[in-house]
């Protein structure tokens, strides 16, 4: 099966939520609620890329992408219902805008799809330094609310749009 313009994506781990936290031997349940959008899995793994796409994104890997693809609702009378994105169990169409960053199982690096990048906050507002994307490395300061948290490989990283990057810290202190 493949789509034209979406991603054919499977749920990390088969999972939709990442609500649960271990300690020791036992498991809690951080949030039970499937309105919080902090806790739904944003890792997928990509089962059929877009016969219209040409980037560097193939069958195998594993995507960031955006919450609302596994993001389960309420209908009226307050039925649970999945995604709109949802094509049968399990199986997800990823709008290509939807899909912000990508892991090679062979490479194991994180690699941003344009326009964004990760930017690991460094404590100081609005300034971080760029974990992976355009200009790779460097400490850089963003606009206000350009930044939107997500959770990678357990670290706290902004996705900021690389047009939101004011400038490099550099340049900045010269």
């Amino acid at each position: 099966m493949r789509s034209p313009h979406g991603f054919i994506i499977t749920p990390h781990e088969g999972k939709l939520y990442k609500n649960t936290t271990k300690v020791g031997s036992v498991e809690f349940i951080l949030s039970s609620s499937i309105e919080n959008h902090n806790v739904v899995n944003r890792e997928a793994i990509v089962t059929s890329v877009p016969s219209m796409y040409n980037g560097d994104i193939k069958d195998g890997d594993t995507v960031i992408i955006h919450h609302n693809v596994f993001r389960k609702d309420f209908a009226f009378g307050g039925r649970e219902k999945f995604s709109s994105d949802r094509i049968e169990t399990d199986t997800y169409l990823a709008p290509q805008e939807s899909v912000y960053a990508y892991k090679n199982p062979i490479e194991d690096k994180w690699k941003a799809v344009l326009p964004w990048c990760f930017v690991r906050p460094t404590g100081e507002k609005l300034h971080g330094e760029v974990a992976f994307g355009k200009n790779e490395g460097c400490e850089v300061v963003f606009i206000p609310d350009s930044e939107y948290e997500f959770r990678i490989d357990g670290e706290i990283l902004y996705r900021v749009d690389t047009n939101d990057i004011c400038l490099r810290k550099e340049l900045l202190e010269n």
